[in-house]
């Protein structure tokens, strides 16, 4: 007589261990201290806001979908905890300082942090492919839309009452923080400046430690600087 086994395979996957204040993570850009966790709000079935960006909201450890991390060459970011391979390492945190920090997450869990769901901001050397380039491009600087203060009669900026006087004038960027980015310089094909959403770092390029934080205090030196032509 045959007899089929009443045994079944278990095919799904094991749900993501979040990491613990103080523990270490490997991201694309090297090695990260976590510091805190957030996560995305809830889906919703308004068409209108489907395909926008979601906040991210203040999330106790167990419900978290982001990390808040740190680093000495990316200081302070947010990444999502898909993307983060832990690893064995932890920071010098206390054992009073971690419970510190599970007790603010539980006193704000569900506020909203002022962020939202998205491509993590490249690093200023992170290369990438882009069409039209037989090389990858390198990411120089950071920027963002200008928003000019409302014009008044007393507006100091001359600027403000130029872009209120010619609406069809599209406003420049301005060069700015990482945290604050909305789009990204690049080298190696020319200069472009790109989406942060149009750009997905495949690597880091091949320059001395020394070369890449010259390059980090020239984007800082930039802030503020305006682009016209983009």
């Amino acid at each position: 007589m045959t007899t089929t086994s009443d045994t079944t395979h278990d095919t799904t996957t094991a749900p993501m261990v979040v990491p613990d204040v103080g523990d270490i993570v490997r991201h694309l850009r090297g090695h990260h201290t976590v510091i805190g966790w957030l996560r995305t709000t809830p889906d919703t079935e308004d068409e209108t806001t489907q395909d926008a960006p979601r906040p991210l909201l203040f999330s106790t450890r167990a419900n978290a979908t982001h990390l808040r991390v740190r680093s000495i060459e990316a200081g302070e970011t947010i990444v999502r905890l898909a993307d983060t391979e832990p690893t064995k390492d932890h920071a010098l945190f206390s054992r009073g300082t971690i419970r510190a920090a599970h007790a603010m997450a539980e006193h704000l869990d569900g506020r909203p942090t002022g962020h939202y769901e998205a491509i993590t901001v490249p690093d200023i050397g992170d290369t990438f492919a882009h069409d039209g380039a037989t090389q990858p491009l390198t990411v120089t600087a950071w920027l963002k839309r200008y928003t000019p203060p409302m014009p008044d009669a007393d507006s100091a900026d001359p600027l403000a009452r130029l872009i209120a006087e010619l609406p069809d004038l599209k406003p420049p960027l301005v060069f700015c923080l990482r945290n604050e980015a909305e789009y990204v310089s690049a080298s190696g094909h020319g200069f472009l400046i790109l989406p942060v959403g149009k750009v997905t770092p495949s690597g880091r390029v091949a320059w001395p430690q020394s070369h890449l934080d010259y390059a980090h205090r020239r984007a800082a030196s930039l802030t503020g600087e305006f682009v016209w032509d983009y």
